[in-house]
This record gives C-alpha cells, structure tokens and sequence, in this order.
C-alpha cells in the first residue's frame, strides 16, 4: 500500500447498465483523500536510572491516547519496545537496555463515536463519544462529497443542528482537526 503522506486517489466506475465498461470518460468519479495525521504531542521524562541498570521513563500527552514507544541507538533503526496508554495524561515505561533514543508513535487515535441522530424540537439532536482533552468538529454535507464545518467540541458531548430540516437529506461525520 502507498504511503498516504500526500494523499491517496482513488478512482470509481460507476456502471447503471448490465453491460460493464471501463470506459473513464463516462460514468467516472475520481477523488483524493487526503490522511487525517495529527501530530504527536508526547513529552517524554523524567527519566530515572533503577539500581539494576535499566531505566523508567515517565511520559506525558493526550489523556487516554495509546502510543508505541519505538527505541533507537542511531536514530535511523527503529524497533518497538512497548505500548502505552496514558492514564489521565501520565504513563511510563521501562527499559533494560542503554544509550537509547525514544519516540512515541500513535496507535489508535482518538476517534470519536456519532450516535444516531434523533430530530428534536426541529433540530437534528447528536451525541459524540470522544476522549477527553481531544476536540472534534463535526462536519454535515448533503451529498457525502461537499462537507462544511458546523461545530467544534471536545470530549464527549451533545450538539445539535437546527438546520438540519432545511435538507432532503443530512450527513454528518466527526473528525479530528
């Protein structure tokens, strides 16, 4: 698979006949996704060296956000060491070898949960599932190709669109800024 560290194209042939042509000309639809890559805000330390030799590292970051911590001696050659979850911000770990370099690599990102909408008071009523200390906006579109932010929020939360019966048909979707 490519890297997706300038975006991904993908290319459809959408056919309503029974005959399938591949004709790109006709009945195409061509678009680019672009990678949702939120930068890594890890601060490592204090580092404490134990009485048989290996060390313990304290980290601090995103509350609830799991990392890998990667080592390196050379800072070309990358090996996984373990996997952190941060605990109200905090975490360490421990390491047994010397002279090491670290860095902390996003496992899962926080990627919030859309509950269904439920039309109350002539508003489209949503709740979000998200981490604390994460934001989110939430984006609506009407086609699932034109999407415009409507609303930012952090954590878990409700938010509502009291435009949502101005459409035929209304999607959302949250993202991570």
């Amino acid at each position: 698979m490519p890297s997706l560290g300038s975006g991904l194209s993908l290319f459809a042939v959408v056919n309503t006949g029974t005959n399938a042509d591949f004709n790109p000309q006709n009945n195409a639809l061509q678009m680019t996704i672009e990678p949702n890559i939120t930068a890594v805000n890890v601060q490592f330390g204090p580092i404490t060296v134990l009485s048989n030799g290996a060390v313990q590292v304290s980290m601090t970051g995103l509350a609830g956000q799991t990392y890998l911590v990667e080592v390196s001696t050379n800072q070309v050659d990358w090996s996984t060491l373990t996997e952190v979850t941060l605990t109200n911000g905090v975490g360490q770990f421990m390491d047994t070898s010397t002279n090491n370099v670290y860095r902390a690599v996003v496992l899962s990102q926080a990627q919030p949960q859309l509950g269904a909408p439920q039309l109350l008071s002539g508003a489209a009523q949503i709740s979000v599932t998200g981490l604390a200390g994460q934001t989110y906006v939430i984006e609506g579109a009407t086609d699932l190709v034109n999407w415009l932010p409507i609303y930012t929020n952090g954590g878990s939360f409700m938010f509502a669109d009291p435009t949502a019966t101005n459409y035929q048909q209304r999607f959302y979707r949250a993202l991570i800024p």
